[in-house]
């Protein structure tokens, strides 16, 4: 049995900076043991100082609610003895453990040792995919109650839970991916390797579970639309009861106008442009008809559309309603551009190496965590730290390549293909579309209609096509990762190699070193040039612009 102690802590205050004389107005403890709440702790703290007008606003905490209170050095010693034998676990870690040891200092006691647990680096872990980490985001996607933000006996009791869910979520990982976090869990700012310890101690060893594995790597299990279902749904008319589905549905003329438009021009084999207006629900205006096509008919209809929120809409929200509305599944398929997806054998070199940042190693645990979650393996879906980003572009599919039979089967992008051709809706953007003329897999063989939405922006998409984007940046972390032979880098590691072996001269060595620093340096220069080219060029459109109005 876990008998492990957690404090959660949360603390109002002044300001920032108890070295400048900011105080604690509020604090609250929740003490965690087995796995249960079993002891919670608040108080109202004197600061013995004006409380700043937008602290007030922010906390909702006045000088009425203080003026009674004691100030810090009356509660100090309940504190420090509540936080005894026990792992302080705070929101934010960086702010409350200070600041609380500042005033315990001053307090005349000494200062707290113990192991510390970040819930905001472990919610970035354990939920990758998250909007915001805010306590107040992040607790109301996971449906955990949080009554007033900023008061320190809601945000800790909040606290407290989201870091039970998060643990109790963390134990339903494979092992396989519990013994890969751990591995890097060292790395971490704070004490979650020991978490990581206790989890996969409570495993033991690989049990059989509903997880794919790629060379030793857990994914979530996949399963292929199957093609002939007997339970195949039936069309149904959509001039009735859509309001039996749709929430706070009004029937609008315009809507009902282009559906019987669209179906018209499917039934006919015609071509049709529809211009519609905000706010009428165009998007179920032709996603409706498009089912009931491909289902009267045993052909796909293709929808593209320019932006990628657009396609998760499609499927997650819209796709669903067609579904209820029907009263049986409807395959409905989502396939994006390439890049949008992970090359696990990138990835598994990737795990092989070391001395990573902290920003690469937290999103390589990102990714793993990830990967026992998603159905898509669409990289846009992991919000990674700026740092981190790099590490994601690293591991994108970059080229159609040869897969071997076990690639073939794990990647994400044959997984999108095969359900693709398996689908009554195939849902996908315009430059994925418009370059499905070069590829050797076309999914467009039994399309029998396509619907382009936002079909303004297929100019720019086609044009898009053959522009090159140049980010100074991804270039930069590409130099810094070879670095010169002091910085050991990729250079370092080549000068050992060729000393070691007598494939080169240590002159030789240098002069290639020479040669790269040189290169360097010009592309800085060059890049500034183009960079100082560009602003001026703006500079004087814009001038040009105001002359003009």
């Amino acid at each position: 049995m876990n008998t492990q102690k957690y404090v959660v802590v949360d603390i109002e205050t002044t300001g920032h900076s108890p070295a400048k004389g900011d105080r604690i107005i509020q604090l609250a403890m929740v003490t965690i043991e087995n796995g249960e709440i079993t002891d919670t702790y608040t108080t109202f703290i004197n600061p013995r100082r004006t409380i700043p007008l937008f602290i007030q606003d922010l906390t909702n905490i006045t000088e009425e609610d203080v003026a009674d209170a004691k100030t810090f050095e009356h509660y100090a010693e309940t504190i420090y003895e509540k936080m005894q034998d026990a792992i302080f676990v705070a929101h934010n870690t960086n702010f409350d453990l200070p600041f609380l040891q500042a005033e315990l200092k001053r307090s005349g006691l000494s200062k707290w040792q113990g192991l510390t647990m970040d819930t905001v680096e472990l919610v970035r872990l354990m939920y990758p995919t998250a909007f915001s980490f805010k306590l107040q985001d992040i607790t109301s996607e996971l449906g955990i109650p949080l009554e007033s933000a900023h008061r320190a006996d809601d945000d800790a009791m909040a606290t407290a839970l989201l870091f039970l869910r998060a643990k109790n979520d963390l134990e339903s990982l494979p092992y396989d991916t519990l013994a890969f976090l751990h591995k890097r869990s060292f790395q971490l700012k704070s004490d979650l390797s020991r978490l990581f310890f206790e989890l996969t101690q409570k495993k033991r060893s690989a049990q059989s579970d509903d997880f794919d594995r790629f060379q030793g790597v857990p994914l979530k299990a996949r399963k292929i639309f199957e093609k002939d279902r007997i339970d195949s749904p039936i069309p149904r008319d959509w001039r009735e009861g859509l309001e039996t589905v749709f929430p706070n549905f009004e029937k609008r003329p315009s809507q009902y106008d282009m559906m019987a438009t669209i179906e018209n021009a499917l039934n006919e084999k015609k071509e049709v442009v529809i211009e519609a207006s905000t706010g009428m629900g165009k998007t179920i205006a032709y996603l409706l008809p498009a089912v009931n096509y491909a289902l009267d008919t045993g052909k796909q209809v293709l929808i593209s559309t320019y932006t990628t929120h657009l396609q998760d809409q499609l499927v997650l929200k819209e796709g669903r309603m067609i579904e209820a509305f029907i009263g049986s599944p409807v395959r409905i398929s989502l396939i994006k551009g390439l890049s949008h997806y992970i090359d696990l054998t990138r990835f598994v070199e990737l795990l092989q190496s070391d001395d990573e940042s902290y920003d690469e190693t937290f999103t390589i645990m990102q990714v793993l965590v990830w990967l026992t979650a998603t159905k898509t393996g669409d990289l846009n879906e992991i919000n990674a730290s700026s740092g981190g980003q790099f590490v994601v572009d690293k591991i994108r599919r970059s080229h159609i390549r040869k897969l071997s039979k076990q690639e073939r089967k794990a990647d994400f992008y044959e997984f999108a293909l095969n359900q693709a051709r398996h689908a009554h809706i195939i849902v996908t953007n315009h430059a994925f579309l418009l370059n499905q003329h070069l590829s050797k897999k076309t999914i467009l063989t039994n399309v029998g209609a396509y619907i382009w939405d936002e079909a303004h922006q297929v100019v720019q998409a086609a044009v898009s096509q053959h522009e090159k984007t140049f980010v100074y940046t991804q270039w930069k972390y590409i130099f810094g990762q070879i670095g010169s032979f002091d910085d050991k880098q990729l250079a370092s590691a080549l000068f050992e190699t060729a000393e070691r072996t007598g494939f080169s001269t240590v002159p030789e060595m240098l002069k290639l070193e020479s040669l790269f620093l040189r290169f360097t340096a010009l592309f800085d220069e060059v890049s500034g040039l183009i960079a100082a080219e560009f602003t001026a060029r703006f500079a004087h459109s814009r001038h040009k612009r105001i002359l003009h109005y």
